[in-house]
């Protein structure tokens, strides 16, 4: 708690001022001027309040002493254990510029456009659900300093097109450049598919983290190393300099061999710098007839406002939708191409078929989102067991997972 130095009440960070405030007396502080002991000391950690869910194991850091009633990533609803804790300090943070009244527009928006997700998830009496969570991201900086030589060709015809001629050359530049701002989530109870959906953030709009800024929000706690994701950068950038390349005007009247140009490329990790990020966080916890309980997130960067879900299909008003697009289909078919009874029947029990497999493949698509398998952070931090397939969080013979 950081005590106003007027009134003695709870300074929490404020959105719209973007500046620590007092709602009691209406002081305003700079995060900078307001310091807890030890916190002014050059450190490379700093005391937290961890809040551990008993149900889940997840934990969350809060700047506030107050305890929670709420686990943002099982849903449930519990008042969490709670005790202190040193934590990494990161270098950066971006402050939250997005209220809570931006974020509901922003989860309007995206269920908007999900015809079959559920009611329960659409109903807007959610958005006082969501919280603001800041999640540790790593930072990247890179570089390339490569000679890139490929073969190139040109192919034309000559005598009426009777014979074919290639043309081969040899094409050579220097690429020398840096490459900053390429994130990715440092936590490994935050999905990666959620992550990447609400990226990217603007990170030259970082700020010296000071611990102040997390008072009256929620912080995740960083637990994957930067080396996890080193690859996944590379990548980015490889591809980032072929494409560049590609749309080059020297090499758009020539053939050139993808693949051979990014043999050449070889990106360097210069470092990758510790920088929390606003994001607002829901989970719903929900279910259909006949169905186990299950667990809906959605995220909203709160910086630019971009949301994201693993929302799900609601089957009952996926089959009414697809049975009375087949019917409509039918009769269109029927009373006007005049294919008659069977050939319409036919054509509308083949849409239906491929609708049932869209179907499938949405659900299977959900399910590796939710299982984790795929996600490097939770792999990485113990979240999920990769030989498995379990949820380390759910699966108590794992032991208690970091967070």
């Amino acid at each position: 708690m950081y005590e106003c130095p007027n009134c003695g009440s709870n300074l929490r960070f404020s959105i719209e001022r973007q500046k620590l405030w007092c709602e009691a007396c209406g002081t305003e502080k700079s995060p900078y001027e307001v310091v807890k002991d030890g916190d002014a000391e050059e450190r490379k950690d700093y005391d937290v309040t961890i809040f551990t869910c008993p149900q889940c194991g997840g934990e969350i850091v809060s700047e506030d002493t107050e305890a929670a009633a709420f686990c943002s990533f099982c849903g449930g609803s519990t008042i969490l254990d709670s005790r202190i804790r040193k934590e990494r300090k990161p270098e950066f943070i971006i402050p939250f510029s997005k209220t809570k009244k931006d974020c509901a527009a922003s989860f309007k928006k995206l269920t908007g456009r999900a015809l079959f997700t559920p009611d329960v998830i659409k109903d807007t009496s959610n958005i006082e659900s969501f919280r603001g969570i800041y999640i540790p991201y790593w930072n990247y900086e890179s570089g390339i300093k490569d000679h890139v030589r490929a073969d190139v060709r040109k192919t034309f015809s000559r005598y009426k097109g009777d014979f074919e001629y290639i043309d081969h050359y040899d094409f050579e530049t220097n690429l020398d450049g840096s490459f900053d701002g390429v994130t990715y989530d440092a936590s490994g109870s935050f999905s990666d598919k959620l992550s990447n959906a609400i990226a990217p953030f603007d990170t030259t709009k970082a700020m010296p983290f000071t611990p102040s800024f997390l008072s009256g929000f929620y912080a995740d706690t960083s637990d994957v190393e930067g080396a996890v994701y080193e690859d996944d950068v590379k990548e980015l950038v490889t591809e980032h300099c072929v494409d560049t390349l590609m749309k080059d005007r020297s090499l758009l009247s020539y053939t050139a061999e993808r693949d051979k140009i990014e043999a050449c490329i070889h990106p360097e990790i210069k470092k990758s710098i510790l920088t929390m990020m606003p994001v607002w966080f829901m989970s719903i916890r929900h279910r259909e007839e006949g169905q186990p309980d299950r667990v809906s997130y959605i995220a909203v960067n709160g910086q630019t406002g971009e949301a994201a879900g693993d929302l799900p299909i609601a089957l009952g008003k996926y089959l009414t939708a697809s049975a009375i697009l087949a019917v409509v289909l039918f009769a269109a078919m029927f009373f006007t191409v005049s294919l008659g009874r069977v050939s319409s029947l036919i054509v509308s029990c083949v849409l239906l078929v491929i609708s049932g497999i869209i179907y499938f493949i949405q659900e299977s698509s959900i399910n590796s989102w939710e299982s984790g398998e795929d996600d490097k952070g939770m792999v990485a931090s113990g979240m999920v067991d990769k030989t498995s397939g379990k949820d380390s969080k759910t699966d108590k013979t794992a032991g208690e997972p970091k967070a």
